[in-house]
């Protein structure tokens, strides 16, 4: 997120944020969040869309509350991709706090950072038009 162009609070006591912003490093657009300020202040929906496509690609929304360990997070959510139609509920069933090593933690990491495997394919939303790049 970068510039906030404007927070009005709404009926229910939450609030609505919207800020430029972009999705990653490369898609610039605006973000709608409405946050919770009696839930610690949750982001309860978050919708981004693309200044290039002028369109809603990301819908996401949380609904209570799990914490632990002076932690809060939200226990449901729901994400919605709109052009690639993927969704995902996700839902926190317990909070830990890692203090050694954690090889799940770093099995992760290491699935983020590496190289993407031949034939993975790269969408590049920034123009006018979608171009697909295949990792040879």
């Amino acid at each position: 997120m970068d510039t906030i162009s404007s927070v009005n609070t709404l009926s229910t006591g939450q609030m609505k944020l919207i800020s430029r912003g972009s999705y990653g490093p490369t898609l610039p657009g605006t973000w709608e969040l409405t946050i919770d300020p009696h839930a610690d202040y949750i982001i309860r929906e978050a919708i981004f869309k693309t200044d290039s496509l002028k369109r809603t690609i990301l819908i996401v929304n949380t609904s209570g509350i799990i914490s632990k360990d002076d932690i809060k997070l939200a226990k449901n959510g729901f994400f919605h991709s709109v052009g690639t139609h993927y969704e995902a509920d996700i839902e926190v069933i317990d909070i830990t706090k890692v203090i050694a090593s954690n090889p799940l933690y770093e099995e992760v990491v290491s699935r983020v950072t590496s190289p993407l495997p031949r034939g993975a394919q790269i969408a590049d939303c920034r123009g006018k038009e979608t171009i697909l790049t295949t990792v040879e």
